[in-house]
């Protein structure tokens, strides 16, 4: 089964939800926020994501914006 059946079957029997901080060495520190949820066959869906309006939502942006810059150059 692939992971769009498997989404589209909204059999989501928990979810873990909290905040992770991860230290990027050009942008520092991002705090996000993440929705773990378990699927079948011990695989778990997590989901991270920055708050809107967030310096660590404009951190994100800027990351995007380097890395298409590079494969531009690339």
């Amino acid at each position: 089964m692939d992971f769009r059946e498997l989404w589209a079957r909204h059999d989501v029997r928990t979810s873990t939800a909290g905040a992770k901080g991860f230290r990027h060495p050009e942008v520092g520190v991002i705090n996000l926020l993440f929705h773990a949820m378990p699927l079948e066959h011990g695989q778990v869906l997590t989901v991270l994501h920055a708050r809107p309006g967030s310096s660590d939502e404009q951190s994100l942006a800027l990351l995007a914006t380097m890395i298409a810059t590079r494969q531009q150059r690339g």
